[in-house]
């Protein structure tokens, strides 16, 4: 198999063409890249569907650990599903459902984002994240990048627990100074990132002018239930998606 240096980075990814998985997913064009993998657009020759595959470059993380995380990733109707992961040549990868390829930063790159829509993204973030926390299980790198849609339109967030390197963006300085993350951390994040969404503007600061002060559209209820996120205000997944349909 053809390997080919990865674009800023110390690792290696394959060139197209080529199957991994004893010949069972072949790789095509590239989706998406940064310091520690490279998404693949690719194709599942036994089931005959289109698949992503994730590669990480080497020694970004140890495959047992690897394999031990994706095991515990939940399932469910706003959670990529991760179907298989494996090795090449040293080379760990995870084999995921193919989406559009669409991200909530994708749409946020556009200009600040219609409340209706962010209360719809967020509510399916959060209905995610409920079934992942009761099952014990922590997001830990909640962000734009990391919410994609389906074809229909439905949020999924992705990369459960497998990234170990987080964007000090979206989360707490309690969380970053602690290796005991909690649920009000991947809530913390949500808040952040319907922030964002709604205002167009980095969260900058710990104290962030009001919703209502940059988007006098936006309902109420929706501006509160993020700030109170912001404000690490909720301990639940199941709260906060309460607050946010009550709102």
């Amino acid at each position: 198999m053809q390997h080919q240096q990865g674009c800023g980075t110390s690792g290696v990814v394959m060139a197209p063409g080529g199957v991994l998985g004893d010949g069972r997913y072949e790789l095509r064009g590239v989706l998406g890249r940064n310091s520690m993998s490279e998404v693949r657009d690719g194709w599942d020759l036994k089931l005959s569907r289109p698949v992503a595959i994730k590669l990480l470059y080497s020694g970004v993380d140890d495959p047992l650990l690897l394999e031990t995380r994706v095991a515990a990733q939940p399932t469910g109707q706003h959670v990529v599903v991760v179907h298989d992961l494996g090795q090449h040549d040293g080379l760990p990868f995870i084999v995921m459902e193919r989406l559009p390829g669409v991200s909530l930063a994708d749409c946020m790159a556009r200009g600040p984002l219609a409340p209706e829509f962010v209360e719809v993204v967020l509510d399916g973030v959060l209905d995610g994240l409920a079934e992942a926390h009761s099952a014990g299980v922590l997001h830990r790198d909640i962000k734009p990048a990391n919410i994609l849609f389906t074809a229909r339109g439905e949020a999924k967030l992705a990369d459960f627990r497998v990234a170990k390197m987080l964007d000090v963006a979206y989360f707490t300085a309690e969380g970053m100074a602690s290796k005991a993350a909690t649920e009000a951390d991947d809530l913390y994040a949500v808040g952040v990132v319907g922030y964002e969404a709604l205002t167009g503007r980095p969260l900058a600061d710990k104290s962030p002018p009001p919703v209502s002060l940059l988007r006098p559209d936006v309902p109420p209820g929706l501006g509160a239930v993020i700030e109170r996120a912001i404000a690490r205000g909720f301990s639940q997944a199941d709260e906060m998606r309460a607050a946010l349909i009550d709102g």
